[in-house]
Order: C-alpha cells, then sequence, then structure tokens
C-alpha cells in the first residue's frame, strides 16, 4: 500500500515545527500504515479513520501548534 498525505496545521510556526520534525511524521505514517491491511482504507471511513489516526499522533509531539487536517492526496493498494 502507497499512500500520500499533506498536514494542514494551526499556525506558521507548527509548519516550520512539522518541516522540522518531517522524519517523525514519517515515522508515524509507517507505522500507522504498517499496521493495516488494504482492506482497512478501502472506503471513506477507513481513510477518515487513518487520517484522524495520524491527526492524533502527530499532534503527540507537536509543540508549537496542532494539526488542523490530514488530507489523502494519493492511495495506492496492489
Amino acid at each position: 500500500m502507497k499512500v500520500s498525505f499533506n498536514i494542514r496545521v494551526s499556525n506558521k510556526d507548527a509548519k516550520e515545527e512539522l518541516e522540522k520534525r518531517s522524519f517523525q511524521v514519517k515515522n508515524a505514517v509507517i507505522y500507522t500504515v504498517s499496521g493495516m491491511e488494504p482492506d482497512d482504507v478501502q472506503d471513506q471511513e477507513g481513510i477518515s479513520n487513518l487520517e484522524n489516526m495520524l491527526k492524533n499522533k502527530i499532534n503527540g509531539f507537536l509543540e508549537s501548534g496542532n494539526v488542523v487536517h490530514v488530507y489523502t492526496t494519493e492511495k495506492i493498494v496492489q
């Protein structure tokens, strides 16, 4: 499974922090997606659940603001 995201944050400071913590964001994505089956993201509810899980994980380490929304921009399931 390959999934790409865009992340909207609450302010400019949070954006800068998110860029600096990109390795943590990638790690959160990998850990979250690796625990899922392709069927888990086949419908809108599954994608929404994935976006919310990532939002919560990223908000757990973001200090300068928060994630407003995670947008799924690409999804390929093999």
